[in-house]
């Protein structure tokens, strides 16, 4: 079980872009996929080149929608 922390960590690693918005989002940057941070339970991801807005996804549990965030990174970094 991984925080989200140590998946920001992981991802940074392999290339991961990481920003902080003027009205206080996070968004992590993996290549061709941007995750905005919700909350502890929801994420938005969309493609950054695109200017569409996002999937929401809600996961029932913190280290559920940690899993998805690292698995989603690392593929679209190229290292799965």
């Amino acid at each position: 079980m991984k925080t989200i922390s140590q998946v920001k960590h992981s991802l940074r690693h392999y290339g991961m872009r990481e920003c902080y918005t003027s009205g206080g989002a996070n968004i992590l940057y993996c290549h061709g996929t941007a995750i905005r941070l919700i909350n502890n339970y929801t994420i938005e991801v969309w493609d950054p080149f695109n200017q569409s807005s996002g999937t929401i996804t809600h996961y029932d549990t913190p280290t559920q929608r940690n899993e998805a965030i690292e698995l989603m990174g690392l593929e679209s970094l190229g290292v799965i």
